[in-house]
């Protein structure tokens, strides 16, 4: 087939084999590797009905095996948050004591905890949501069904799993925006220190 782009190559060596030629597929390639090797590649068709065989001794033949949570291998978006939301969330247990325990499943599915979290603090936090009675609208947003008690069940969940975390995250984030504040202060205050001392250079040259 030519085209624009034709450069009048020659077409690779195509090989038709008969089933007998075929009966060892290693022995019909290396048969044929002097008139295909110029051409870097060769199409070979095999023998109609013709089936690869299995290679690999069955007896010997195994693979190891894991749990996957199968709702897991359609989520792509937030992953990295995910991730880091347990890595940062297993080392605040572990300083607490605190056993690592597998995500907690309800409603016949695993609730992420990232998620749960993102939503109650998006929200306000535990004490908004509880105070509003948000925890329905927290748990349709994570998918599980909606009933009084499953958003019972999970407003309690996030007590044991998460309450204690969402504190810490508090407690650390006033004690940043403090610690700038103090920056700030002490900045604002060297400067005036400055200032007036230059203003007192100034007085004396005069």
């Amino acid at each position: 087939m030519k085209g624009p782009y034709h450069l009048d190559l020659e077409e690779i060596p195509t090989f038709r084999p008969t089933k007998a030629q075929f009966e060892s597929p290693t022995a019909f390639i290396a048969s044929i590797r002097d008139e295909a090797e110029p051409f870097g590649l060769a199409r070979i068709v095999p023998p109609d009905g013709w089936k690869p065989p299995w290679s690999i001794p069955k007896e010997h033949f195994k693979f190891a095996t894991r749990v996957q949570v199968v709702n897991e291998l359609v989520k792509h978006v937030g992953t990295a948050r995910r991730k880091r939301f347990k890595v940062e969330y297993e080392i605040f247990l572990k300083s607490q004591g605190t056993p690592v325990r597998p995500w907690p499943i309800m409603g016949g599915s695993e609730v992420d905890l990232s998620r749960l979290y993102e939503l109650v603090t998006k929200r306000g936090g535990h004490a908004r949501v509880t105070e509003e009675r948000q925890w329905l609208q927290v748990s349709r947003a994570l998918g599980i069904t909606m009933s009084s008690s499953v958003s019972t069940a999970l407003r309690e969940c996030y007590q044991k799993r998460l309450l204690a975390f969402e504190s810490h995250k508090k407690g650390a984030s006033i004690e940043e925006s403090s610690s700038k504040q103090l920056d700030l202060k002490a900045d604002a205050v060297g400067k005036l220190a400055l200032l007036a001392a230059s203003l007192a250079g100034k007085e004396d040259i005069d």
